[in-house]
């Protein structure tokens, strides 16, 4: 896994890495402090209705803030028709990308309102 992550860094950010990528490697497995796998660390996360219980509202709420930009991307997407779910990952996209190469296009995909709904999903 270590081997891949790094060849696809360097077909991505191009060879040598230096300076330009930075692999943190974490221990994801049950009882192991994870921030980036919470998941493997609170309990109440594989019970399903404990731990999945805001998905309802988030789903609810993403269908209204991203509503319109649902409409103004899909002119941009052939031969796919986007749903909320996949405009609120370009959202999430954004950061991920962010942390990763220090900017995100997808970032500048949505409005300001668009960003203060994020906020609240």
């Amino acid at each position: 896994m270590l081997h891949s992550a790094l060849n696809f860094a360097i077909g991505f950010f191009g060879y040598p890495l230096d300076g330009k990528y930075q692999e943190s490697i974490t221990i994801e497995s049950k009882g192991v402090n994870n921030t980036l796998a919470p998941y493997k660390t609170c309990p109440n996360s594989r019970v399903s209705a404990k731990g999945d219980r805001g998905v309802w509202y988030v789903k609810r709420w993403a269908a209204i803030y991203l509503k319109e930009a649902l409409a103004r991307l899909q002119p941009y997407i052939r031969g796919y028709k986007l749903s909320i779910e996949d405009v609120y990952v370009m959202q999430q996209m954004c950061a991920y990308e962010t942390v990763a190469i220090g900017y995100s296009k997808f970032c500048e995909l949505f409005t300001e309102e668009e960003w203060e709904g994020f906020n609240y999903a």
